[in-house]
């Protein structure tokens, strides 16, 4: 996907609100830590309580058959795949540097 497809369905407005998005880094990598963290957080143990290896996902899949625990395992890693993407595509909207074309004086 390119620039082009995405300004089909974004207004200008978007586009400049998306574009600051990006080029603010340090906001740009707290909203991606917030959109993985179920995905990477889940079932991590913390500092202080106990562990409870029934909080992570994989479990909620154990009565599944194999078949089907792939699957939940494929769509999580896919999941995964699209937000990285995701960000990815943000990078179109990287401010690109004007530069002035300083016109010299012939005569002098």
């Amino acid at each position: 996907m390119d620039k082009s497809l995405l300004e089909q369905f974004l207004d200008d407005q978007e586009q400049t609100h998306i574009q600051n998005f990006f080029e603010n880094e340090r906001l740009r990598e707290a909203v991606k830590k917030v959109l993985l963290a179920p995905l990477y957080l889940q079932g991590t143990m913390k500092k202080g309580k106990k562990a409870n290896p029934t909080a992570n996902w994989l479990y909620t899949a154990i009565g599944n058959t194999n078949e089907n625990l792939g699957a939940v395992i494929r769509a999580k890693t896919e999941a995964l795949a699209f937000i990285e993407e995701g960000f990815k595509l943000l990078s179109c909207f990287k401010k690109t540097e004007q530069t002035v074309d300083k016109k010299i004086n012939q005569a002098r």
